[in-house]
């Protein structure tokens, strides 16, 4: 079933409430104003208070996707949906949970 796609415009956050901040690589899709993100796109956390439990910071940096569209490609890569699932990762790479997706444009759906 078609969802919706996500935007720079998506509000994100990762899983301890930080800001989840989006940069597209293109510009052939834009979604009510807004650039619909990719796969490949550079997507990064800002501000993550995350601390370990001996009270090491290991704030979220970063976000991989695991899963995109598979039927809606920007020149050759998926755009990413609002039932994608992207990992959340501290700078030594470890998954911290994931992205919680709050807003998509409802003016493109795809799966």
């Amino acid at each position: 079933m078609p969802v919706p796609v996500i935007t720079v415009a998506s509000i994100m956050l990762c899983p301890h409430n930080a800001s989840v901040l989006a940069t597209s690589s293109q510009a052939d899709l834009i979604i009510d104003g807004a650039a619909a993100l990719l796969v490949s796109d550079t997507i990064v956390v800002k501000d993550c208070p995350f601390v370990l439990d001996d009270g090491t910071p290991s704030p979220c940096v970063n976000v991989t996707w695991v899963n995109s569209a598979s039927s809606l490609l920007v020149n050759g890569d998926p755009v990413l949906l609002q039932t994608s699932i992207g990992t959340c990762n501290s700078a030594l790479g470890v998954v911290q949970g994931v992205v919680n997706i709050l807003t998509a444009s409802t003016s493109v759906m795809a799966d």
